[in-house]
């Protein structure tokens, strides 16, 4: 009888063979488990061959007292096969216990993520936690994605400058999304003005504003400087963050005649000044965004651009303190930056 012949351990006809082993035989059967290698597969397989072949082969023909001794032959099988199945069970569940990078990444799988978290993470097989340190030290510092391939390699984590590319592309959208929906309120008082940014060798405009402290209130990149474009950022900016009561701008006719025709659709008008003077908290404020995008020597295409200056933006708000936080801890901006994921 082969062995996938035999009965599984605890059915009836096993029973019934357990029940024909001499006192003998089960001593002597425990002393070969004892010193049988369970992880050696020709070994279990030889023991199994022998032990089904007929038991005189391992015990004496006194042992079994007229009992038979195929039977016996099988029963010993039976036992043995119960031994090996238990002994692999606790092997498997031990190991798993033991190892702290399985445990942690059983406890990621059943955390509940946001629904944005979730799906970004769909198709990517990384670590979120590495993930989500190559995405902030692209956009914080003046780094590159061959330097932050270079800098995981050093940690032991093997990454192309590509994948890094994408990581960025894929995750800004919803860490923007995110910190939208936890910035605290901003003034009445905004000064609005626009940069140059390079882009396939044209030049884009990066519309801004902030509040007379200094507070990012929006921003929005452009293909052209026009009142169209002036007018669709101002439409976005009081949108999201309220209705100003004084407006500064520069000398700008395109800024003017949009904020003109914001303020006739509207019962409160707004003020508006031209003062280059009064205007130089947010050019002074351009040269956070314009120090972190210089090394990038201009973007390939408009929507990569787009994405990579809203993380940009979002982790300068983070830094000047903008980010709503738990009231009685002060989180620092890389705390703050992965609380997004969260």
């Amino acid at each position: 009888m082969h062995f996938s012949q035999l009965p599984p351990a605890g059915s009836t006809r096993a029973t019934g063979y357990l029940g024909q082993v001499p006192r003998g035989c089960a001593e002597a059967l425990g002393t070969i488990l004892a010193t049988l290698d369970f992880r050696r597969k020709g070994m279990v397989t030889a023991a199994h061959e022998g032990l089904q072949a007929s038991a005189l082969t391992i015990f004496s023909p006194e042992t079994f007292d007229g009992v038979d001794p195929e039977g016996v032959g099988r029963a010993l099988a039976s036992l043995m096969r119960f031994r090996r199945n238990r002994d692999s069970q606790v092997d498997s569940k031990v190991s798993s216990a033991g190892n702290p990078v399985d445990e942690a990444r059983s406890q990621t799988a059943e955390k509940a993520l946001p629904a944005g978290i979730a799906k970004v993470l769909k198709w990517l097989h990384y670590p979120l936690e590495v993930m989500l340190q190559c995405v902030r030290w692209y956009v914080a510092y003046s780094l590159s994605s061959r330097d932050l391939e270079e800098m995981m390699a050093e940690r032991g984590v093997a990454v192309d400058h590509s994948t890094i590319h994408r990581w960025v592309i894929k995750w800004l959208p919803v860490f923007e999304k995110a910190i939208r929906r936890r910035l605290r309120p901003v003034g009445e008082s905004w000064r609005i003005d626009e940069t140059y940014i390079q882009g396939r060798g044209q030049w884009k405009y990066l519309y801004r504003a902030v509040d007379k402290a200094g507070h990012t209130i929006d921003f929005l990149l452009c293909g052209r400087r026009d009142t169209a474009a002036a007018r669709r950022f101002f439409e976005k900016a009081t949108a999201g963050r309220g209705t100003p009561t004084t407006v500064t701008v520069d000398k700008s006719g395109a800024n003017r005649a949009a904020l003109q025709a914001l303020g006739a659709q509207r019962e409160t008008p707004i003020e508006i000044r031209q003062n280059k003077y009064l205007n130089n908290l947010v050019e002074q404020d351009h040269r956070a965004i314009k120090r972190r995008v210089r090394p990038m020597l201009g973007f390939q295409n408009f929507r990569g651009a787009r994405i990579v200056l809203g993380g940009i933006e979002a982790m300068h708000l983070i830094r000047k303190g903008q980010m709503l936080a738990p009231k009685g801890r002060r989180a620092s901006p890389a705390e703050q930056f992965y609380a997004l994921a969260a």
